[in-house]
């Protein structure tokens, strides 16, 4: 493989600099025991309180190693346990599968990215806005402007575990539908763009979306217990039960709505860790499919420089050098993320609507590979500051009594559409022992507003680096850019601020600013 070949595949390396080490000199984990230990310590967490199973598959240059805990039925505790090859449902984490089938199609001569996709199907009515069509490269990267589901939906039917939802529903509903952004403009997650894709593929080729899956993805890797849930496709045996938002039994499913491709593929921890080492392996046969599918496409936050990017099917989160994507459907999360610098990979899925998957992987890069935003030092040592600037505006908030934030220097006033400069000031008080994120929100008095989101993780001279690194008694100035959206509306605009991981909050005290949902109203800011 090329070397451009091989920059595009390692992705999160590219976007940064991060070193890329061929597979034998990759970093080494901890040994075996550790690692089981400390998979464990952090599954118990999730079994105890929102989820009955948890899975993990780790991958490296020593191979895959599988981690199956809790019951795979809670009505058969005596039946066969949860295992590498117990199936579940994998959610969002189908649109990987989707952008690797369109990048194949492209190597293929098969189309290109910058197909209108209203060219491969002119029986369809397809909306547009300014005069420009949706492609196929805004389809797997959610730059269509279409919204998350179609406004005709018809829900699955719980007993049947079938929606009724149709072609022709769909066709009616994108004939009907006017875009609210113009295509390749704004990032609007989507799962419609998974379902055109589809579309066009089986347009172009003749087969339908499960053979394409099965004949260009699942068979070359070797993925014997993965498929597309449709009416051909079996539910067997040892499937791991999934549990929905109301905690009842969620139905194993068919679907043979188009939206399907979004999110209904079933596979394994073993069969996702095979999936997983192809994409990591520069000699695959497919290695030039996956390099194409991972070439970031967008940043979803401009301002942030260390932010996350969309790539065909992935995200790109550039703070770890990870590509990763997420998955929920009803009765399970999971996550995939692979480091290609390093050579290694994590999946990790739950049968719980209520446990929070991303949170969990998280703590596993941070535990197993012991990861740092790549100028963390650097950026960290910017960031320290020997005394508070006289123009602070005070604060006596503090953050689960780890973090205290000390005011903040910002303006008063802003327009609508400009870019303002913001500076909090934290003091440590404590060791703090995970990366946290630090949520802006900025509310208008006026009903049903835009809400002015500013969510980050601590920066300085444009370089992230995390709340891990920060020492007790040290002050610590996170500076950072806030573009006040066009349709903001005049008046006071609120600003809340707290610390997130997830869906996790730091809890919050104060005695001089108001505290709601564990967040901080702090300054106060009049829009013109």
């Amino acid at each position: 493989m090329g070397n451009a070949i091989r920059s595009a595949l390692l992705c999160a390396c590219l976007l940064t600099g991060c070193d890329r080490k061929p597979l034998a000199a990759a970093a080494t984990p901890d040994p075996q025991p550790r690692e089981e230990e400390r998979i464990r310590a952090l599954a118990a967490e999730l079994l105890r309180e929102k989820a009955r199973a948890v899975g993990v598959a780790v991958i490296d240059e020593r191979g895959a190693r599988y981690y199956a805990l809790g019951p795979r039925s809670v009505r058969e505790p005596s039946g066969p346990l949860f295992d590498a090859d117990t199936t579940f449902e994998i959610g969002s984490v189908s649109k990987v599968f989707a952008g690797l089938l369109l990048a194949g199609a492209e190597q293929r001569g098969e189309l290109t990215l910058d197909d209108p996709i209203a060219r491969e199907l002119p029986d369809w009515k397809l909306p547009e806005q300014n005069g420009r069509a949706m492609t196929l490269r805004h389809a797997a990267s959610h730059l269509t402007g279409l919204p998350i589901m179609p406004g005709n939906w018809l829900p699955v039917d719980k007993q049947l575990g079938r929606t009724r939802y149709t072609h022709a529903h769909f066709r009616e509903y994108l004939a009907s539908h006017a875009l609210e952004t113009t295509p390749g403009e704004r990032y609007v997650y989507s799962n419609l763009g998974s379902a055109l894709i589809a579309l066009t593929l089986e347009r172009k080729t003749g087969k339908a979306y499960s053979e394409l899956l099965t004949e260009r993805i699942f068979a070359p890797i070797g993925m014997r217990r993965s498929g597309y849930s449709d009416l051909k496709y079996q539910i067997d045996a040892n499937m791991l039960d999934g549990y929905e938002e109301d905690d009842s039994l969620s139905v194993p499913r068919v679907d043979v709505s188009p939206v399907g491709p979004c999110c209904v593929i079933r596979s394994s921890l073993r069969d996702m860790s095979l999936f997983a080492q192809a994409a990591l392996d520069p000699k695959h046969p497919l290695a030039q499919v996956f390099a194409r599918a991972a070439e970031p496409q967008r940043a979803l936050e401009p301002l942030e420089p260390e932010g996350r990017w969309i790539a065909l099917g992935w995200e790109l989160d550039r703070r770890f050098h990870v590509l990763r994507k997420s998955g929920q459907v009803a009765g399970y999360r999971s996550e995939l993320m692979l480091q290609p610098g390093e050579q290694r990979g994590l999946f990790a899925v739950v049968n719980s609507m209520h446990a929070d998957i991303t949170g969990l992987s998280n703590r596993l890069i941070e535990t197993l590979w012991d990861a740092r935003p790549a100028h963390a030092s650097e950026a960290l040592q910017a960031a320290l500051v020997p005394r508070l600037p006289s123009a602070l505006t005070k604060s006596d908030a503090v953050f689960d009594n780890v973090i205290r934030l000390e005011g903040w220097v910002a303006p008063q006033r802003a327009r609508r559409g400009s870019t303002i400069e913001v500076e909090l000031y934290f003091r440590a008080l404590q060791p703090i022992n995970e990366d946290w994120r630090i949520f802006i929100h900025g509310d208008s008095a006026v009903p049903d507003s835009e809400r002015a989101r500013r969510d980050h993780y601590p920066n300085a001279r444009g370089l992230a680096f995390s709340t891990r690194d920060w020492q007790p008694g040290t002050i610590i100035r996170d500076a950072f850019l806030w573009t006040i959206p066009a349709a903001m509306p005049s008046g006071q605009l609120s600003v809340w601020l707290g610390f997130n991981r997830g869906a996790r909050r730091m809890h919050v005290a104060s005695t001089q600013a108001p505290v709601d949902d564990d967040r901080l109203r702090g300054l106060q800011l009049q829009i013109d």
